[in-house]
């Protein structure tokens, strides 16, 4: 146990730490978000800039962050067309960085064949170089998709999708199984818990070792004189021959019984140890596989592809043919 409290106390210190360099380093510092225009595929995009407004009007950004203004907004992509910008990784990397912006969200408008509207977004963290969330949602006509908006806002709003990938490390360095929650992932929480929690359980549950020890200062016999006879006593009680050497007999015996038994309390507690050591690293290494998992962005990238390169940023109207492009 004296272990456990060593390892639990150095985790608890190195927390402490790299917790207070992470306040110290978001002293002053303040996080733009940048929201970019709705790619719209097979319409003129007045859904799309109603929709763009709506997803604005649900953001709910943290203390420390600011919404990049629509002027702006303007500005970054008059030049550059919403398709090229949203249809890699590294074309969403390389806007972010000339933007400036900590997170970019995006989307993409689009007109299934049975009238239904499909509306794709993300939201992209630079600092992790990764997309932290991606949404499909699907509405039956235009009045529900702008009544929806906002909704969509909210949701990409989670606190996960805003948080640094360090966070959800240092909720699994506190307590197991956190900051798998924080990255949305229950049953990954429920498993590392619980084997954390099932190596506590056998830790404590290690029986007391049998401390006897024999002592033979207890047993002694002094020989007879004028005689080859001897006394025998046990606990500086006299007692014959046939009870000192039953009683000495019987109690190395138990002392063997008792020696093993430490030794079995011994190896337990080894083998607690390490199934602590080793069921809260799997906790910390999940988390961190959970961290730089990637999303499947592809279907997401396949229809922003699709989009025409003139006509495709929210309020333009489109410049050449309009055509319904259905990717199944």
């Amino acid at each position: 146990m004296s272990r456990i409290r060593l390892l639990a106390g150095f985790c608890l210190l190195v927390l402490s730490n790299q917790a207070g360099l992470e306040v110290s380093a978001q002293i002053d510092r303040i996080e733009e978000v940048l929201v970019l225009p709705l790619a719209s595929e097979g319409s003129d995009g007045t859904l799309a800039r109603d929709l763009y407004e709506g997803i604005i009007s649900g953001l709910r950004l943290q203390p420390r962050q600011r919404l990049i203004g629509p002027q702006r907004v303007d500005e970054l992509v008059s030049n550059q067309p919403l398709s090229r910008i949203l249809s890699s990784v590294e074309g969403i990397r390389s806007f972010a960085s000339r933007s400036g912006a900590a997170f970019l969200i995006g989307g993409i408008v689009r007109y299934l064949e049975d009238g239904r509207i499909e509306v794709s977004t993300l939201i992209y963290s630079r600092e992790d170089n990764q997309i932290r969330q991606l949404l499909h949602d699907v509405f039956s006509d235009e009045e529900e998709a702008r009544s929806g908006a906002s909704k969509i806002g909210e949701r990409l709003s989670r606190l996960r999708n805003f948080s640094p990938s360090d966070t959800a490390l240092l909720y699994s360095l506190l307590l197991p199984g956190v900051g798998q929650l924080q990255r949305d992932a229950p049953m990954h929480a429920l498993i590392s818990a619980g084997l954390v929690a099932g190596s506590v359980i056998y830790s404590l549950t290690t029986p007391k070792p049998d401390e006897f020890e024999i002592d033979f200062s207890d047993f002694r016999s002094e020989l007879i004189p004028n005689t080859t006879d001897y006394l025998y006593y046990i606990r500086q009680k006299e007692v014959s021959e046939e009870e000192f050497f039953r009683i000495l007999e019987e109690e190395i015996e138990h002392n063997t019984s008792a020696k093993r038994d430490r030794q079995a309390v011994a190896r337990r507690k080894q083998r607690a140890v390490i199934m602590f050591a080793a069921t809260y690293l799997f906790n910390l290494i999940d988390t961190w596989w959970l961290i730089r998992k990637d999303i499947d962005a592809r279907p997401f990238f396949v229809r922003i592809q699709a989009v025409p390169e003139t006509g495709n940023r929210t309020g333009q109207m489109s410049l050449g043919l309009q055509l319904r492009w259905t990717f199944r």
